[in-house]
């Protein structure tokens, strides 16, 4: 678009996939895990499907990394989060090392900060 003249028209852009470096801008890629799984870098803008403990490391993400993680089995899912500076519940700011997840539930991560260790928000249904 030239706006070095006098003014420009608007004009509508029609592409059939637009990607970019984690895949398809309008899906979200997933990640399906089975047993113990340790979050990994490559998850960020992912959402992790799994059966088993998910654990959330330290010093891997960036500040706005977002990563899902869905309860794939039909029993509560334990999400360890230790390593992290601080992990803050969404709902109510506490602080917490390790969560429950709700059987066939959605939590999501959010780090905020990088400064030591990487600190995050969780969010989510059926989150305690």
């Amino acid at each position: 678009v030239d706006v070095s003249g006098t003014g420009y028209a608007a004009a509508t852009l029609v592409v059939g996939t637009l990607e970019d470096s984690k895949g398809d801008v309008r899906n979200i890629s997933s990640n399906v895990t089975t047993g113990t799984y340790t979050i990994v870098a490559a998850d960020a803008g992912k959402l992790v499907s799994a059966t088993g403990t998910v654990t959330l490391p330290a010093a891997t993400f960036a500040v706005g990394d977002a990563i899902s993680v869905y309860n794939n089995t039909a029993s509560d899912m334990t999400l360890t989060c230790s390593a992290p500076t601080a992990v803050y519940l969404g709902s109510d700011g506490s602080t917490v090392t390790s969560l429950t997840l709700a059987l066939r539930c959605i939590c999501t991560f959010v780090c905020v900060d990088t400064t030591s260790n990487d600190t995050f928000v969780a969010t989510g249904g059926g989150l305690s």
